[in-house]
């Protein structure tokens, strides 16, 4: 979580929300860039779409729909994000979804900034796995949260 910090502090301030929601829950990063407005509601987030290059797909690579309640920090971060009337959550300056190569080059840019070598995939879900599990959360607990078959 520090290294995150240190490379997040060095995120533009207009991206830093995708990628703290991203790892709020331990999203892949096609999860998260294909989070719409529809996903969003009565305080709950469904996964159920994703990026597979720049192809919107109706379903998650395990094809299960996943719905987390909003914690209120990633409601604060909902709640922080400006107005705008495209379908998605996150989007870039243009009002178009990120891609994976804009959030990949952010990313770097910003280990790079701050010294510190860990890739975007790392940071967003396979450290909250970690973090949980030292926590002492089961690994099928785990393995639900990040939306594992097995």
């Amino acid at each position: 979580m520090k290294q995150q910090e240190q490379v997040l502090a060095y995120v533009p301030e207009i991206h830093r929300p995708v990628f703290r929601f991203a790892m709020e829950y331990g999203l892949r990063i096609g999860e998260v860039r294909a989070i719409m407005k529809d996903a969003v509601k009565d305080g709950r987030i469904s996964i159920k779409r994703a990026f597979s290059d720049n192809d919107l797909r109706e379903s998650t690579k395990t094809g299960d729909v996943r719905a987390y309640d909003l914690t209120p920090y990633a409601q604060e971060i909902i709640d922080s994000l400006p107005t705008h009337f495209g379908p998605f959550v996150f989007v870039r300056e243009d009002g178009k979804p990120y891609t994976n190569k804009n959030l990949n080059a952010i990313w770097q840019a910003a280990c790079k900034q701050a010294g510190i070598r860990i890739k975007l995939y790392n940071a967003a879900r396979h450290s909250l796995g970690c973090q949980l599990l030292d926590e002492g959360k089961d690994l099928s607990f785990v393995q639900e949260v990040l939306g594992h078959r097995r």
